[in-house]
């Protein structure tokens, strides 16, 4: 998506299928309003007022369409010409309180190619998988770290020179439990990780899905066999091309501003194996106490936030932006044409 927005505006992308197609459908359109205005002057002529009640209807359902392309022209208007990221969060600093991640505005590196609602939710879905991606790193270091300590063993012999009667033990300086623990920590992480690369993809067809899914849908609503399609499309359109993106920029731009400045003090746990490398060194040398101490204070407390924001960014954030945007799908499409469940369809996809 970077490479089309980087060729040519947003706002050309999405309107090119529609400006293909409208001339087509507005010819049909008015073909169509004609033979509807020649059966109501028949049906006036007759004096059947049910028959002219029903083609009155339909005249007005077709004026409709045509009232929501004019509205779609300026929602794209709107959409295209609105500084998201200005919007969301301009300022920087300590204790900045915006919703757009510092990698994802005009002062990251490389910065964003545009300001846009689309780009801006690629951005942060893309952030946020790249900081949970170091945090799994991190976490197999440890593990891998912890494999290499060895263990110590004991034997002690009370009559000398008789080893058969000697009493022999032997223990680890790190549990074992402790390397399963994180085995299945690094287990979850990669299968919630898994969801969050799914959400990237998403986003990434999201202008394309509302570009050609609007545009379809309202030329389907022209017309009174596929009227019940087009409604269903463009509640698709509006669900996972303008709701979806909305709500990822706003909670994932939480969750990475949030773990953006915890990360200023732990900027060890974002070089992806650093922490792993520290606390190993800790053990190997004997020195158990330095590792709680590591914990003590403000470091443990960022850390701990920034654990908790990623874990919220796995599990709690994709539930919730999944809900709401399969409940407006479901509302809207009821209202403007069949019925479609958005959670049915993605897990029958996945």
């Amino acid at each position: 998506m970077m490479g089309v927005l980087l060729q040519a505006s947003v706002y050309n992308y999405i309107m090119s299928p529609y400006l293909v197609w409208l001339p087509v459908a507005s010819a049909a359109a008015i073909a169509i309003i004609g033979i509807l205005a020649v059966a109501y002057m028949l049906t006036s002529f007759m004096g059947d007022r049910r028959m002219a009640t029903w083609v009155r209807v339909k005249i007005y359902e077709v004026v409709f369409s045509f009232i929501l392309i004019g509205a779609f022209a300026f929602v794209v208007v709107l959409l295209t010409s609105v500084n998201f990221v200005q919007l969301f969060g301009p300022v920087y600093g300590p204790g900045q309180d915006g919703l757009v991640p510092m990698a994802c505005s005009a002062q990251g590196s490389p910065p964003i190619p545009s300001n846009d609602l689309f780009t801006l939710a690629v951005c942060d879905m893309h952030l946020f998988v790249q900081q949970v991606t170091n945090i799994g790193a991190a976490v197999y270091w440890i593990g891998a770290q912890f494999a290499f300590v060895p263990s110590v063993s004991v034997v002690v012999t009370p009559v000398p020179g008789v080893s058969s009667l000697g009493v022999s033990t032997s223990f680890t300086l790190i549990p074992r439990a402790d390397e399963v623990f994180l085995a299945y920590v690094i287990d979850l992480i990669y299968i919630t990780l898994t969801v969050a690369q799914l959400q990237v993809l998403l986003l990434a067809a999201s202008l394309f899905i509302f570009s050609l899914f609007m545009a379809i849908g309202l030329i389907a609503r022209l017309f009174v066999i596929t009227r019940s399609f087009g409604g269903a499309l463009i509640a698709f359109a509006v669900g996972l091309g303008i709701v979806y993106p909305l709500l990822v920029a706003i909670t994932y731009g939480y969750v990475n501003v949030g773990m953006q400045n915890t990360a200023g003090v732990l900027i060890w746990l974002e070089g992806s194996g650093a922490l792993g490398g520290i606390l190993g060194l800790l053990v190997l040398v004997g020195v158990p106490t330095l590792v709680g101490s590591a914990f003590a204070g403000v470091t443990g407390a960022m850390l701990l936030t920034y654990l908790g924001l990623a874990i919220m960014g796995l599990v709690f954030v994709p539930i919730l932006t999944f809900v709401l945007v399969d409940v407006f799908i479901i509302d809207f499409s009821s209202a403007v044409g069949e019925k479609m469940d958005f959670l049915s369809l993605l897990t029958n996809v996945i």
